[in-house]
Order: structure tokens, then sequence, then C-alpha cells
């Protein structure tokens, strides 16, 4: 409905009288001088006002437009950034230890059986003299090059008497090197074991050892002791806590590496607690040497259904190159919680995501 206006002028128009005459009329006349129409359209100087005429009608729409602040959400909560880069070498794998274990009895030192007889022994020097032990390693390994490693060497002596100066040596016959030199046990008492040790960071070993008792000497008994076939020098030489380089060997299925951590992104002056994934994917790049690796990364605090994200058992082939491994997976649908480590210490934050990573070893057997 349009509403018009009028404006009315209003002018009094007064007659002039003769001086000598007495006029015979005196009037007041109102009337409107001019007219025209405006709307409301006519009447706003508002930019930002929009006016709707509904025709037909006495609806009038006011429609006021503004723009508050210019945001762009996608690009707020654009998400584009590594969030984590490992290097794991072979130096992060435990390994087995290389046990050997030789044994002199008393018959091969007497030489007949006294078993059940209590005898006197006498002082003998060089019971034993240079006894060589071959010894393959190869259900453990065929070589390998050690950052860090200890040769541990136990002797039980179950002689009925004491025995002196043991020396012995473990040496590499294919690089003809000597491993463990001349590891020295003064005095060992009867029914007593000693143990030492020494580093072998740095040594190669390759899977062709042997174990060579250079010299045992017997102490004399105090008078008759009883003497038992199965009394013997047992002697354990145990290579421990390996680390290695480089190796050809039987590594044991075993989990590398754990890494949890936290991942802030610059979101500029957003601070974001939780979004709804559009559309989005995480690319794992992996390159591993091994010839059974494995991976899992999980993200407990990006959810689909209620389930958190993880990728299961990712096999890594070995690679020939320094070509990469991609596994790519798809998060869209998903939502994700940016308040860090559930539980985490200092309370939640914001515009930080919460990963797990580790890394495998299956057997080589």
């Amino acid at each position: 409905m349009k509403k018009y206006f009028i404006f009315l002028l209003l002018i009094s128009i007064i007659g002039c009288k003769h001086e000598l005459e007495t006029p015979s009329w005196d009037i007041d006349v109102i009337i409107p001088i001019a007219h025209t129409n405006m709307n409301i359209n006519q009447i706003s100087t508002d930019s930002n006002l929009s006016i709707n005429d509904n025709e037909g009608t006495s609806a009038i729409n006011l429609i006021f437009e503004e723009e508050f602040s210019s945001i762009n959400l996608d690009t707020l909560i654009k998400i584009n950034a590594i969030t984590d880069e490992q290097t794991h070498t072979l130096d992060s794998a435990s390994f087995t230890d290389v046990v050997i274990k030789d044994s002199i009895t008393i018959l091969e030192i007497l030489g007949a059986d006294p078993s059940g007889f209590s005898i006197p022994i006498q002082a003998q020097n060089n019971i034993v003299n240079n006894d060589t032990t071959m010894i393959d390693a190869s259900q453990y390994f065929e070589t390998m090059n050690l950052y860090k490693g200890w040769l541990i060497v136990k002797i039980e002596n179950k002689f009925p008497v004491d025995i002196s100066n043991i020396e012995i040596e473990l040496m590499d016959i294919n690089l003809q090197s000597i491993i463990g030199s001349a590891i020295n046990f003064q005095l060992i008492r009867s029914g007593k074991t000693v143990i030492d040790s020494f580093d072998i960071s740095g040594k190669t070993i390759n899977k062709d050892l042997i174990s060579i008792i250079k010299n045992v000497d017997l102490e004399a008994s105090n008078g008759p002791v009883p003497v038992y076939g199965s009394d013997a020098i047992i002697t354990t030489i145990n290579i421990s806590d390996i680390g290695v380089t480089e190796a050809t060997a039987i590594f044991p299925e075993q989990e590398l590496t754990e890494n949890l951590k936290e991942t802030s992104f610059d979101l500029k002056d957003a601070r974001i607690k939780e979004i709804g994934i559009k559309y989005a994917t995480v690319t794992v790049n992996v390159l591993s040497t091994l010839p059974n690796g494995k991976m899992i990364y999980n993200i407990p605090s990006l959810t689909k259904n209620g389930i958190p994200f993880s990728t299961g058992d990712m096999i890594i082939p070995q690679a020939t190159n320094t070509e990469l491994t991609k596994f790519i997976f798809d998060f869209q649908g998903y939502k994700l919680d940016l308040t860090g480590e559930e539980g985490r210490i200092g309370g939640d934050t914001v515009n930080t995501i919460y990963t797990e990573a580790y890394t495998f070893i299956d057997s080589t057997r």
C-alpha cells in the first residue's frame, strides 16, 4: 500500500479596504497550492536497507544487510603439515645373546674313571693347553658390526680341587682377529663360579668362531677327595648387550620404537577444540631397508562412529632404492578432537593433535 503525503500551504488572503467604502464581504480561505506523492523507497537513504513493496498487500519487507566480518572458515582450519618425521636405524633393535658353552671332564684329565673313590690329586700344570672348540654361530648370525657389546666369560669349577691360571681367547676365524683376548682367572676354588667381562664395541664378528682355553692348572688336593666322572670345568662364553649397525642375522620379533607425540598447528587466531572433517587424507611415507619391517600409526583423537583411527599393521617392503612406500588414508566423515592427549598434564589445549607411532621387526627366522 502506498502512503501519500499532501503538504498544504495555508495562506490568508485579506482584501484591501477602501477608506471611504465599507466592504460588503470579508472571508478567510485555506486552499492547497501544490500536491505530490512519495513512497518509502524515496524516504530511505540507507544503502544497507532494501525494501520489498508487495503489490496488492499491506506488507512492506525491510531488509537490513551488513557484513560483520570477512572470515573464511575453510582457510582457518585447513591443515596441511607434516605432523611427525622420524628416523629409526638398526641400532634400535635388540639382539638375542650369543651363548657358547664348553666343558672338560675330570676323566679327560686323569685318563681313568675313578667314580666312587676318594683319591689324592696331585698338582698339575697345563692340564688344559690350547684346547680349541670350533663354534658355528650361524643359528644367530652370519656377520655383525657392533657399536656396542660385551663378552662375558663364566667358569664353573666342579672339580673336587681348585684350578688356577685360566686363560681363554675367543677368535674370529675368517678375520683372524681376537675378539676377547687372554681373559685371566688366577684361582677358582672347588665348587665356585667366576665371571669376567670386557667391552667389544666396534668389533666385527662372523659366524665361524674359535673358543681357545689356552691354559688351566690343577691345584693339589689336601689328602684324598671323592671323585666322580661327572666332575667338570664348564665354560660359558656369552656375547651380550649386542647393538649392531649392520648385520646379516636372525632378529627376533620385537618392537623397535614407540613414539607418542603431540603436534600443534598454527591456525592463526582460531582456537579450535574439535572439528568435523569434510575431506582429508593422511599420507604415511616410509622407507625401510629391513627385510621384515612393520609399522602401526594411531590417532586416538580422530574418530568415526566412536572408533579411533588406527592404520593396523602396515607391512613395509624392503627398499631397493630411496623411493618411499606410501600409505594413504581417507578421513572423510571423521571427527577430530584438537585438545591434545587425553588426560594430558596441564589439562586440555587447542589446535593440537595427539599421535602414536610404533615400528617393529618381524622375526627374520
